[in-house]
C-alpha cells in the first residue's frame, strides 16, 4: 500500500473516532443531567419535608399558621414574626424550584406539581398578605412569576 492510502485510512479512522467520542460525550451529558435532576428533586423534597415536620412537631406553630393563613394581620407581633419566617422559608424553597426549573434542573412534570402546591398557598389570604409585604426580598424572576399567580401588577 502506498503512503497516501495509509494516510486516507488514518484520516477516516480519525473521523470515526471523533464521531464516536462525540456520541459518548453526548450520552455522558444526558446521564449527568438525569442524575442532577434526581438530586435536585430529592433536595426539594427534603426541604419540604423539613418544613412539614416543623409544623407537625410544633402545635403552637401550627395554630399560628392556621390563623395566619386566614388573616396575617390578626396575628400578634410575635406570631406574625413566626408566620413571616415560616413563609420566608417556604417561599424561598419555591423560589429555588422556579429558578432550578428555568435553569433546566427540574423536570416539567415535577415543576407542575410544585406550581400547584405554590398556587394552593397563594389562594389563602394570609399568604397573599405576606407576599405583598415581602415580595421584594425575592429575585426579580420569582417576583414576576409569583405576581402573575396573584394577579399583582409589578412595581
Amino acid at each position: 500500500m502506498k503512503l497516501s492510502e495509509w494516510a486516507h485510512i488514518a484520516e477516516v479512522t480519525g473521523a470515526v473516532a471523533i464521531v464516536a467520542s462525540l456520541i459518548f460525550v453526548g450520552l455522558e451529558v444526558q446521564e449527568n443531567t438525569r442524575v442532577n435532576r434526581l438530586t435536585m428533586d430529592r433536595t426539594i423534597d427534603q426541604q419540604s419535608i423539613a418544613l412539614n415536620l416543623l409544623i407537625a412537631e410544633s402545635p403552637d406553630l401550627a395554630d399560628i399558621l392556621v390563623k395566619g393563613e386566614l388573616d396575617r394581620d390578626n396575628l400578634t407581633p410575635a406570631e406574625q414574626a413566626r408566620f413571616d419566617n415560616y413563609c420566608l422559608s417556604r417561599f424561598g424553597s419555591y423560589e429555588n424550584i422556579v429558578g432550578d426549573y428555568y435553569a433546566g434542573f427540574v423536570a416539567d412534570d415535577e415543576f407542575q406539581l410544585w406550581a400547584k402546591h405554590f398556587e394552593f398557598r397563594f389562594d389563602k389570604p394570609g399568604y397573599r398578605q405576606f407576599w405583598i409585604a415581602h415580595r421584594n426580598v425575592y429575585f426579580e424572576s420569582f417576583r414576576h412569576w409569583g405576581d402573575e399567580r396573584y394577579g399583582i401588577e409589578a412595581d
